[in-house]
């Protein structure tokens, strides 16, 4: 349970967030979201594309409309207010937060699947007519006017959550003219198929099933004719069970029912059983969700994750037994910790995403220190991950903000403006998922030492507790701040294998100060400590990079010219040039010289050094740069490199895998990873999205740019540079406020959509 303080301090927090739906043309629909005061809910809408802050809805839109408690109300639904939903939380001095993505389905009618033309059958026997609806797959499917779901009791008939449900109404024709439904003799299955038993023989005629949706059945699509065909020749020869429906593969989501159509005959009559996993089914518990429906037809109510796997129906008589198994797959849209070791590998063959944050919902960073916001991500099929910084996509650069095995971000060289509310999004092909984490960063800890160290200076006049000494030696007494990340040496950080390190150079340290040199400075704020008093201690001389490799500088200086007092220590800033993320490293007074490490090969860098005494610090020392080495590589190129535009803010890149050698040297092994690199040529900006395969999505483009695209392996040389425009997006909204003006045989129509497109199209008439 958290605390009201730890709430608190977490930062914006979403109590509710929009859930998938479907609604039919002209119907009221509601999407809920809510958040705590004082933070403001706003919306954003996508027709086919993650929303953006560009699709932010308009408080004044005349066809959707804000509740005061956050949640949005279609008034009347329509194909353009359809799409990708996302309400989004901002709270003054803290930050913005996003709602997972809900999609908004217009209630359309489903597609038919052709299976059988012709279905024989004997007087007597039994018959079953298939209608094959195929519903999109985050849909459940509800057929009237079949026979009621069955009442489940207890815990077994309880979901997670419902899915939305799309409401049909199904109807036969027999020879052109409506099938009058018997529930003796004929009944309409929850699967839409048409089931007759016994066959008289009137029977024989041409069936075709038609589909409507429930709120307006005048619109139908309509089955392929299915000739039924009768034997009245009676004969008591007993015969073999032999199947005349059998059951097709279905995939549903989680809560959805389904129904495995199957139907056999022989003489004597065949009884129907079912088995799961090769376990038969107890179809006798009038509890379960598990239960038969017509002759021999299966109903899985509320299918949940581990319903899925083979199910086989079998006939059998006391001549012979017959089989046919099909395969059930369930979306999970769901899964908590505590239920995800109950489904096996097996079964979980699509699950939406799930994040967590293993380091909780806070982070906290000292300026131009470094930060790592964890992050898991799961799903089948595995989802893209994505950081944003307050609703809006972060970029990383692979150098001073990057991604970690594909989910954790690493911010290097923290900035003031770096506080506020991050979110790790996954998306796949089953759904979305958000975390949110509040980032704080920290004032200058100017009382570090006395609050750590536990036995202080008992002489309060030797003690200044403004001094820069202070603030210094803090950084050498006291413990790294358990709270704070140590700069780690993370030996998955953009892909790196062993053959990419370079060992250290060869100088021994003090085990006094041998990891001085390497952790982030905690409290030490350069931008309140002024220029430096040159008077007192001047600037470090002669500074150089003696030692540069792809992961590492070593530098070395002269002490300073100037010292009236004892110099007690130093410390290095440096930054990638170009960048404002300054990081520091300190060392003690000893030494004149540190090994900077954690750095990205092919970077160039800038380093300062200063020097400290009891009550000043020098002036910076000339700034220096430093190129470190390429990476050294262990794989080619990937091959067959392709990118296309999925729609307006996704794209599809694919390849094939690098060859087996690389300057003349044999591969390990071929690479499970890959980095896809993206720029967008407008702005300049690149990112980096991580797969594990030989294929990605890249989401969150803008519509209509130019990207260039290049892949490399983990350690492995980039493939040529791709190049891919995005579509232009679909507007937001209908047009409104549309005004015709008459020229002559034409007429000139001006059309203003919300709330910031327009269009100027021409059509013409005739006199």
């Amino acid at each position: 349970m958290i605390s009201r303080d730890e709430q608190l301090e977490s930062g914006v927090r979403l109590t509710v967030e929009p859930s998938d739906a479907v609604a039919a043309p002209g119907e009221r629909l509601m999407l809920a979201c809510g958040a705590p005061s004082p933070a403001r809910v706003t919306w954003r809408h996508s027709a086919n594309a993650p929303p953006t802050r560009d699709h932010t809805l308009s408080t004044s839109d005349s066809f959707r409309k804000q509740l005061a408690n956050g949640s949005l109300v279609i008034e009347s639904m329509s194909t353009t207010l359809a799409g990708q939903y996302q309400c989004v939380a901002t709270q003054d001095g803290v930050g913005t937060i996003v709602s997972r993505i809900a999609t908004v389905f217009l209630a359309e009618l489903p597609e038919i699947v052709e299976t059988v033309r012709t279905v024989s059958g004997s007087l007597g026997a039994g018959a079953l007519l298939p209608c094959a609806l195929r519903a999109p797959p985050r849909l459940a499917l509800r057929v009237a006017p079949a026979a009621p779901e069955r009442r489940v009791y207890g815990a077994a008939g309880k979901t997670h959550t419902q899915p939305p449900l799309l409401k049909l109404n199904v109807t036969w024709l027999k020879n052109g003219s409506p099938v009058r439904m018997e529930s003796a003799r004929i009944s309409l299955t929850p699967s839409g198929a048409l089931e007759l038993e016994p066959l008289r023989p009137h029977d024989a005629a041409q069936y075709r099933c038609l589909v409507a949706l429930a709120h307006a059945p005048a619109k139908h699509v309509a089955g392929p004719e299915i000739d039924l065909r009768i034997n009245t020749d009676l004969s008591n020869v007993e015969t073999p069970p032999r199947f005349i429906a059998v059951p097709q593969p279905v995939t549903v989501i989680e809560g959805a029912s389904v129904t495995f159509d199957c139907a056999a005959v022989g003489n004597p009559k065949p009884e129907m059983i079912w088995l799961n996993n090769g376990v038969a089914i107890d179809l006798n518990d009038l509890d379960s969700r598990f239960y038969l429906v017509g002759s021999g037809s299966l109903r899985v109510q509320s299918a949940r994750a581990l319903d899925a796997g083979v199910y086989t129906c079998r006939a059998h008589n006391r001549l012979d037994s017959t089989d046919h198994s099909t395969q059930l797959q369930v979306l999970v849209t769901y899964l908590s910790r505590e239920r995800e070791p109950k489904v096996s590998a097996l079964f979980r063959e699509v699950t939406a995403p799930r994040v967590t944050l293993p380091g909780g919902a806070v982070a906290r960073a000292h300026p131009r220190g470094d930060v790592t916001l964890r992050c898991e991500a799961r799903g089948r099929p595995p989802p893209a991950v994505a950081w944003l910084k307050d609703g809006e996509p972060l970029n990383p650069n692979s150098r001073d903000i990057a991604l970690l095995d594909g989910t954790s971000l690493r911010i290097q060289g923290v900035l003031r403006v770096d506080a506020g509310m991050f979110q790790c999004a996954a998306n796949s092909a089953a759904g979305s998922a958000v975390a949110a984490l509040r980032l704080l960063v920290l004032p200058p800890a100017d009382d570090a030492k006395q609050t750590r160290n536990p036995n202080p200076n008992p002489n309060p006049s030797s003690h200044f507790p403004n001094s820069t000494h202070d603030i210094f030696d803090s950084l050498l007494s006291g413990g790294p701040d358990p709270t704070l990340d140590p700069m780690p040496e993370d030996l998955d950080f953009l892909g790196e294998t062993s053959s990419a390190y370079t060992s250290g150079p060869d100088v021994e340290y003090d085990e006094t100060d041998a990891d001085d040199s390497f952790h982030a400075t905690e409290g030490l704020d350069l931008d309140e400590l002024g220029q430096g008093n040159a008077t007192v201690v001047s600037a470090p001389r002669a500074l150089r990079a003696v030692i540069v490799k792809h992961r590492f500088v070593t530098l070395s200086w002269e002490e300073p010219e100037v010292r009236l007092e004892e110099v007690t220590g130093y410390a290095v800033v440096y930054k990638v040039k170009g960048s404002e993320r300054e990081r520091i490293a300190r060392g003690n007074p000893q030494r004149h010289e540190m090994n900077v490490a954690s750095l990205q090969p092919n970077t160039t860098y800038q380093f300062t050094v200063m020097a400290f005494t009891q009550h000043s610090h020098s002036p910076t020392s000339e700034m220096i740069e430093a190129t470190t080495a390429e990476e050294e590589l262990t794989y080619g190129p990937p091959l067959d490199v392709h990118v296309e535009a999925l729609g307006p803010h996704s794209a599809r890149v694919w390849w094939a895998p690098p060859t087996q050698t690389h300057n003349g040297l044999a591969s390990a092994a071929p690479p499970t990873r890959y980095a896809v690199y993206y720029t967008d040529e407008e702005t300049g900006r690149e990112l980096t999205q991580w797969a594990e395969g030989t294929s990605a999505t890249l989401s969150g483009l803008r519509a209509a740019a130019a990207y260039r695209v290049r892949v490399a392996a983990a350690g492995g040389a980039p493939a040529p540079e791709l190049r891919a425009r995005t579509p232009q997006d679909a507007p937001a909204a209908p047009p409104a406020n549309v005004t015709a003006v008459p020229s002559g045989a034409t007429v000139l129509i001006h059309t203003f959509p919300s709330p910031l497109l327009y269009r100027v199209s021409r059509i013409s008439t005739k006199n």
